[in-house]
């Protein structure tokens, strides 16, 4: 594909997000482009359906075209080829620049089997104001104000809310979105409290704790560092379970589809699942874990710095199965595994760990010596794990 085609196919497909209607000649333009390989089809079939993992900030004229721009020409000069520097100005050119990033990320030269070709997507992080407007959080030095005067500031993958002194009663939240393919980044509290958010993970807050609590929701994985208010709990909700404590560290996991698991590293929380009437209080080396299919409730020690490794970089293997790993990997790099009737493979337990910015390659060469396995990236743009 050459560097005009790409730019007219993501034109063509951010009209498509954006459910403008595309004329005859972009029709079949798009279908040759569809045609050529399965793909081209999944991707297309992902941004009609709202799969895509920008889906949240497609919303272009709210997201900032320079950082957009900025972040696929560092994509392309990374790979060494030339530089984007104009977009179609029929669309938003945010819009063309998130759809671009994304598809830069499916194409290349090399075949469809060679993983050696995948990297990290650079997904983009955002935070989301209380209005709506939406800002990437790569915008280093960016000063924000909200609707009641509060000031943020954005550096180096961080929000700081510099004054908590703000009068009002009102609860005004804020929304940081880490999508699959970016950076872990970090929030600092009016309150002093530090919350470190994983990939594919949600946090929504309000800008100061007024009132009698101090209450967030999570969706995905996030760790706190929670400064002590004896007079003030931090609540952390999480589906049909919320971690409360006055001051210490914990780890909480609650991506769709897992179980949700908290994990403590000092001081004490109480864990209620409330529909249950099920709670308990943790200690430093505890673990309480959740499932919502079944409603079971269990707690168990555990080597707490393994679940909170990832904030510094690191991949643990203690603990948790093979096909969890390859959950963490797929955040990573923004892919999708297929372990399909190879339960013995999802089971399967290490013991160890990695970096997390390994290349895609070295650790799945890792994977593979280790468990005697063998990846293959099929032609619905999964990999297929098996047995060797």
């Amino acid at each position: 594909m050459t560097f005009i085609k790409l730019t007219e196919i993501s034109e063509i497909l951010s009209r498509i997000a954006l459910n403008i209607p595309i004329s005859s000649e972009e029709s079949g333009l798009l279908n040759s482009w569809i045609d050529e390989s399965p793909r081209n089809k999944l991707f297309y079939e992902n941004i009609k359906d709202g799969k895509v993992i920008l889906r949240d900030i497609v919303e272009a004229e709210k997201y900032s075209p320079q950082e957009a721009a900025k972040s696929i020409n560092n994509i392309i000069s990374r790979n060494k080829r030339r530089r984007i520097v104009a977009w179609a100005s029929s669309v938003s050119a945010a819009a063309v620049a998130v759809v671009a990033v994304l598809l830069f990320q499916n194409w290349g030269d090399s075949p469809v089997n060679d993983l050696s070709t995948i990297a990290r997507a650079d997904n983009m992080p955002i935070l989301e104001l209380s209005d709506g407007s939406r800002y990437v959080m790569w915008q280093s030095g960016a000063q924000l104000v909200e609707k009641d005067g509060t000031q943020l500031l954005l550096e180096n993958n961080e929000v700081f809310y510099l004054n908590n002194d703000v009068a009002g009663t009102e609860l005004i939240y804020n929304r940081l979105i880490v999508p699959r393919g970016s950076e872990v980044q970090r929030v600092t509290f009016a309150d002093g409290s530090t919350v470190w958010l994983n990939l594919d993970s949600r946090l929504e807050y309000p800008l100061s704790f007024t009132g009698d609590e101090r209450r967030v929701r999570l969706v995905g994985e996030a760790f706190f560092d929670v400064v002590k208010d004896d007079n003030k709990p931090f609540i952390v909700e999480s589906g049909s379970q919320s971690a409360i404590v006055l001051g210490t560290q914990f780890n909480v996991s609650t991506y769709p589809d897992e179980n949700t698991v908290t994990t403590l590293v000092s001081g004490s929380v109480k864990v209620q699942i409330a529909h249950l009437h099920e709670e308990a209080i943790l200690r430093p080396g505890q673990q309480s874990r959740f499932d919502p299919d079944s409603g079971n409730f269990a707690i168990r020690n555990v080597n707490a710095r393994n679940f909170a490794s990832w904030k510094d970089g690191e991949i643990s293997f203690d603990g948790i199965s093979f096909e969890q790993i390859l959950a963490k990997i797929s955040r990573i790099f923004d892919v999708e595994f297929d372990l399909a009737g190879n339960s013995d493979i999802a089971d399967m337990k290490f013991i160890g760990g990695m970096y997390a910015d390994e290349t895609f390659e070295t650790m799945l060469s890792t994977l593979s010596k280790a468990g005697n396995v063998q990846f293959q990236l099929n032609k619905y743009g999964k990999i297929k794990v098996e047995k060797n």
